[in-house]
């Protein structure tokens, strides 16, 4: 689905890579090593300049010994941080890659959703602003359902219509606009893209939506779950209000 026409891509200045990739990675010791295999190889067919930022969001697992080794690749940027949580962590990727990247594609380290759309993706940049991903397959908890129906009816609501599945981690951005949105999220948002897919949809961005395949992987729990659940939904719809009335979030 299309958005309104809307604001062009305009490359503002030159950055050294044509795309940097940011992967948030937690506790993924199992996979995370043919994960970025496949990713790397992947972004090599691109024939682009990039950068591949792993973030590692405090893994207790010897997930960090695994990427440690995997650093040695080329065209890859490791950062180990403390634990802050899924969301935080994209938007500290999104800080570094915007100001070296002209365009920003964000995935996660868990595998579900693979690297066989990128190039799909990449092929259609230069007619949109943001091409985000449209899960298929996906098999969510209630919980997950009714936080993914619950953002996506208060986007449109206080946004505008343009993208179905809001949260997805699966999108490529013009890193110029997307520097441009940043500071609307304040200093760490726990729904980062969400903030994103809302603020694109209410600057009439042109936006393409593309099907990606959902993969489960066996074992994993949602992270919206448990007695976590309310806070953190209370905390993102939160998020939402506040930027849509133009307050910074602290």
């Amino acid at each position: 689905m299309n958005a309104p026409s809307g604001r062009l891509h305009e490359r503002a200045s030159w950055k050294p890579y044509d795309l940097g990739l940011i992967m948030p990675i937690y506790n993924e010791a199992q996979s995370i090593e043919a994960t970025v295999q496949r990713w790397h190889v992947a972004l090599d067919g691109l024939g682009a300049q990039y950068r591949l930022y792993l973030l590692d969001d405090g893994s207790t697992d010897g997930t960090g010994a695994i990427l440690d080794r995997l650093a040695q690749l080329s065209r890859i940027e490791l950062v180990h941080k403390s634990n802050t949580g899924h969301g935080p962590t994209i938007f500290a990727g999104y800080l570094m890659a915007t100001n070296h990247c002209e365009w920003v594609f964000q995935c996660d380290g868990d595998d579900e959703l693979g690297p066989e759309f990128l190039a799909t993706f990449w092929n259609h940049r230069h007619d949109h602003d943001l091409i985000i991903g449209c899960r298929k397959g996906r098999r969510q908890s209630l919980l997950r359902k009714l936080f993914t129906v619950g953002a996506g009816t208060l986007v449109r609501c206080l946004f505008g219509s343009g993208i179905r599945d809001v949260n997805v981690p699966y999108r490529l951005m013009s890193g110029d606009i997307l520097q441009r949105q940043l500071p609307c999220l304040g200093k760490s948002p726990v729904v980062p893209n969400i903030l994103l897919s809302a603020l694109s949809c209410r600057a009439g961005l042109r936006i393409l939506e593309l099907p990606v395949h959902f993969h489960a992987v066996a074992g994993r729990t949602s992270s919206i779950g448990g007695s976590k659940a309310l806070p953190f939904a209370f905390r993102a719809f939160r998020e939402i209000i506040r930027v849509s009335l133009g307050c910074p979030l602290s």
